[in-house]
């Protein structure tokens, strides 16, 4: 999988099944980059990238999606930035624009966090200051 990228939702955005598929294969992406650095992280539920137009997800997908996400932020850090994930198992409804940032905020800061030693990556193994030299 690769990064779809994050959203900012306001109140007149509709949430559909496309930006389900784009969340869950950030989720993807996600646990994947975590299992490289030698993290297994353990999903609750399978992630599906495969809504469609016609098969709009249920409230219980969305309730998958965050506990997938929530599971993720548990198993590797703790977010001083994004809010709080909540997963309620008695809610009956999709959820609001602000509920949907809580997930896309929580995905940007695990994806910045990822991206931020490799992006020192080409800087280490740099010789400065005579390091370079050999001695005899």
């Amino acid at each position: 999988m690769v990064w779809m990228g994050t959203k900012t939702f306001s109140t007149t955005d509709k949430y559909n099944s496309g930006e389900l598929n784009r969340v869950n294969a950030n989720i993807s992406y996600l646990s994947t980059a975590i299992a490289a650095l030698g993290i297994a992280p353990i999903l609750p539920y399978a992630v599906n990238t495969s809504y469609n137009r016609l098969g709009f997800p249920h409230v219980s997908d969305l309730k998958y999606t965050r506990a997938n996400l929530k599971a993720l932020v548990d198993g590797f850090y703790k977010s001083y930035s994004a809010p709080a994930i909540v997963v309620d198992s008695s809610r009956v409804q999709a959820f609001s624009f602000a509920e949907a940032n809580v997930l896309e905020n929580n995905e940007q800061c695990l994806y910045n966090i990822l991206q931020t030693p490799t992006s020192y990556f080409p800087f280490s193994g740099r010789n400065y200051s005579g390091q370079d030299r050999t001695y005899l």
